[in-house]
This record gives structure tokens, C-alpha cells and sequence, in this order.
């Protein structure tokens, strides 16, 4: 992702200036499970310290509330995370599945975890433990596919 469409993404996710953004990225995994298909979305923004991270991170959980389409369900997800926000937009109608999110602050990283469709919310606190750990070997200058 570019500096500039960077700066959109998170200004559009986030409705704020996202001041001290430096990088920014996002990835998809699905998989087929029973009939099903299972999406786990993945985002993080990188800011050059804790406040203006924190800032964002309310913003994304605050957002993502605010545009879900269902009754929203806040949920606990402990990844160890410095600040952690989760919850879970349930559908009216079995048309669509229910859309988990958690959002989460790691020292200056902002870290999105987004299913559908993923039942288990043990699975999702596991895949946003491993966001955390990756975030944190990354700031201590370790390669996280080590």
C-alpha cells in the first residue's frame, strides 16, 4: 500500500486526520468450512508512537460500530494487547453470517482482526494473539516469520 492510499485507507476507516501514520497494510484468508465460506480480514496501521495509535484505535472500534448492520454484541478478547476492543455485529436475519471484529492497540500499531462466518471465538482470540506477537517482534527489530 502507498504512502497516499495509506493515508486514505485510515482516514476512511478512522474519520480522523490519522497524524503520524508511517506505514499501513492488509491481507484475506478464506477457507472453505462445512458449506461455508470463512473470512478473516486483517489490518494494521503504524504510527510513529502510543497517543496518536490510541487515538486511531478508538476511532476504528467506534466506526466499525457504528456501521454495523446488525445488533452489535461487545465481546471480551484478551490477545495482550496494550488497549483491545471487540464485538460482534449480529445479523436480523440469517441472510448474512455475523461479523466479528476486534481492535486493538500494540504499543504504536493499530491492528484489525475481522471474520465472518468464524463460529469460534476462541480461534478468533488466538488469531488476534498471533497479530500481537507478530506487531511486538516487529518493534523489537526481529523478523516475525522467524
Amino acid at each position: 500500500m502507498g504512502e497516499a492510499s495509506a493515508l486514505r485507507a485510515c482516514q476512511q476507516d478512522t474519520g480522523t486526520a490519522c497524524t503520524g501514520l508511517v506505514a499501513a497494510g492488509d491481507s484475506e484468508v478464506v477457507r472453505a468450512e462445512g458449506g461455508t465460506y470463512v473470512t478473516v480480514k486483517f489490518g494494521i496501521y503504524a504510527f510513529d508512537g502510543p497517543g496518536n495509535a490510541t487515538v486511531a484505535q478508538k476511532a476504528v472500534g467506534a466506526s466499525a460500530r457504528q456501521q454495523a448492520t446488525g445488533e452489535v454484541k461487545m465481546m471480551q478478547v484478551d490477545a495482550g494487547a496494550d488497549e483491545t476492543e471487540s464485538f460482534a455485529d449480529v445479523p436480523k436475519s440469517a441472510v448474512t453470517g455475523t461479523v466479528k471484529q476486534v481492535v486493538m492497540r500494540v504499543g504504536g500499531a493499530v491492528v484489525r482482526v475481522r471474520s465472518l462466518e468464524l463460529d469460534s471465538d476462541a480461534e478468533l482470540t488466538e488469531l488476534a494473539k498471533l497479530q500481537v506477537e507478530r506487531v511486538r517482534k516487529v518493534a523489537a527489530g526481529e523478523n516475525p516469520d522467524a
